[in-house]
């Protein structure tokens, strides 16, 4: 019996879970963009969106690889 399928397919998740984060990152951005669109005219506001968008799913990979960890 396999005590452990996540181990065994330990890239897969993370290429799974690295490109949910950067979908739902996009889209969560997206939605900001929309909901200040009269406010966020700076460059620096849209870069620091674009550099939250990168952040996000490298934590989520790190919290995920931690939690296999602990498994």
């Amino acid at each position: 019996m396999r005590t452990l399928f996540l181990a065994e397919n330990l890239g897969m998740l993370v290429l799974y879970v690295f490109f949910t984060a950067i979908i739902i990152s996009l889209i969560i951005i997206t939605m900001l963009n929309f909901a200040f669109a009269r406010r966020v005219k700076n460059w620096w506001q849209i870069i620091a969106f674009i550099v939250l968008a990168l952040l996000v799913p490298v934590g989520v990979c790190r919290c995920v690889i931690s939690f296999i960890g602990v498994l």
